[in-house]
């Protein structure tokens, strides 16, 4: 279904909240990827694609919703995983994934219990490959 307008100014608010947030030195975003979970809905465990440059920044809206980080990422049941990190991602937040986070570990988001809304902001190199293209 297509955003209504509400959702859409919510969304750019929340976007340039985020924007506003980054620090000075910090190469401005030129990609971001949005997850649509409906409840039910999980994340597979991944580690982010080494294209992006690194920090990744996660703006986390519509609910809170759980987090897990770690080398080894297990299917525990149903929905859920097993991790070395598990945190609880606050509604309207921003999560920054630099470092060992960005690179080593995988992330996962267990199944949600509310409808959630995830943005990663990120920016993405181009290569000379891509430039010739």
């Amino acid at each position: 279904l297509p955003p209504t307008d509400s959702q859409r100014l919510a969304l750019r608010r929340a976007l340039h909240k985020a924007r506003s947030s980054l620090p000075n030195h910090t190469p401005q975003p030129n990609s971001a990827v949005m997850e649509i979970f409906k409840p039910g809905d999980m994340l597979a465990p991944a580690i982010a694609h080494h294209d992006a440059e690194r920090p990744l920044y996660v703006l986390s809206l519509e609910s809170a919703h759980p987090l897990v980080l770690g080398q080894k990422v297990r299917a525990a049941q149903a929905g859920g995983f097993e991790a070395d990190m598990h945190i609880e991602v606050p509604r309207r937040s921003l999560t920054v994934l630099r470092g060992n986070a960005a690179d080593v570990a995988k992330h996962a988001v267990p199944s949600v219990r509310r409808s959630l809304v995830r943005v990663t902001l990120r920016r993405i190199r181009v290569s000379s490959e891509q430039m010739s293209e």
